[in-house]
């Protein structure tokens, strides 16, 4: 994380204090589907301090760092102050996929926390570090069967063998390659007499 800010940082300083003494947490207004937790979504975020923000001469912006990987989507945010104060904070993402949908979803991510973190704001439940210090979860099922299959597929010497190859490539890159189609897979691949 490379956070930067102005030599003078006590104008700021003194406004940022006037918002975080008025500041309430972020309403939670939208629920996981994954986890079934509750959650402030970006506008919830804004909703809590645009106005105090706005009281006090500050504002956030938000900036996007280019990736040469393309593996990543870094935000920045910037608390401004009407003297020309300033501090940013940035948060580097690390993308599943590439897909605009993606890039969006990791960017929206990254803007509801560093906005939350530039002004002091609690946006979700506090779970004592719970999640970050918990076990390593089992290694995922259906990556090691397809960890498994690319294994066969080396060594396998029937006449479909290219055909089944291709369509492992292809379910793998759209996404499409679950336990039912390696078991298909598996299936084809045995030999019967």
């Amino acid at each position: 994380m490379n956070n930067e800010r102005s030599d003078n940082l006590s104008a700021l300083t003194k406004s940022l204090i006037q918002v975080q003494r008025s500041v309430n947490g972020a309403r939670p207004n939208k629920t996981n589907p994954h986890l079934k937790n509750k959650y402030a979504d970006l506008a919830s975020v804004w909703d809590t301090c645009r106005e105090l923000l706005a009281d006090n001469g500050l504002a956030v912006t938000h900036t996007f760092r280019e990736s040469a990987c393309g593996e990543v989507v870094t935000c920045v945010a910037t608390l401004l102050h009407e003297s020309g104060e300033y501090m940013t904070s940035s948060l580097t993402m690390k993308l599943g996929k590439t897909t605009p949908q993606e890039v969006g979803s990791a960017a929206t991510y990254a803007r509801r926390y560093t906005l939350a973190a530039l002004v002091g704001i609690v946006i979700d439940d506090d779970d004592d570090a719970n999640k970050a210090s918990a076990p390593p979860k089992p290694k995922n099922e259906l990556e090691e069967t397809k960890k498994e299959i690319a294994r066969a597929l080396k060594v396998y010497t029937g006449a479909n063998k290219d055909e089944l190859v291709g369509a492992c490539q292809i379910a793998v890159s759209a996404g499409e390659f679950d336990m039912k189609f390696a078991e298909e897979i598996m299936a084809k691949m045995l030999v019967t007499k």
